[in-house]
């Protein structure tokens, strides 16, 4: 390409972003999420986690760290313990778990769910995508 449309198409679309590392969940499929990595979810989503996350009289706080406005439910088992924890995040929404566990997309179609990864505090590098 010539130099000067190089140029022109440059300032029309702005200066190249590098990309962002991202990692995607398909619905049915357990993805899972190691101990400190936080995530940003890049379109509205619904994720499915384990009551037994949930260990004793611990606040879900301290185990999930999401935006102020996302959803937060619990389906529970019929003796009244935890079986499962729902996330309901719109775009840009983040979440960190800090304790590694299975996570499920709940979803009912079959397209891929793509977040980015904003950190791993445990310095993990073989996230899995």
């Amino acid at each position: 390409m010539f130099p000067s449309l190089k140029r022109l198409f440059r300032a029309v679309t702005g200066p190249a972003q590098p990309s962002r590392p991202t990692v995607t969940m398909r619905a049915g499929q357990i993805f899972q999420w190691h101990r400190g990595l936080r995530l940003q979810a890049a379109e509205d989503t619904r994720l499915a986690l384990p009551g037994e996350l949930i260990r004793n009289d611990e606040q879900i706080g301290s185990i999930i760290e999401v935006d102020h406005d996302a959803d937060v439910g619990f389906q529970k088992r019929s003796d009244g313990t935890v079986e499962a924890i729902h996330l309901r995040l719109h775009a840009g929404h983040t979440v960190t778990l800090h304790r590694s566990s299975d996570v499920l997309l709940v979803a009912r179609d079959r397209e891929e769910r793509v977040f980015y990864i904003l950190s791993d505090n445990e310095g993990d590098e073989g996230v899995t995508h």
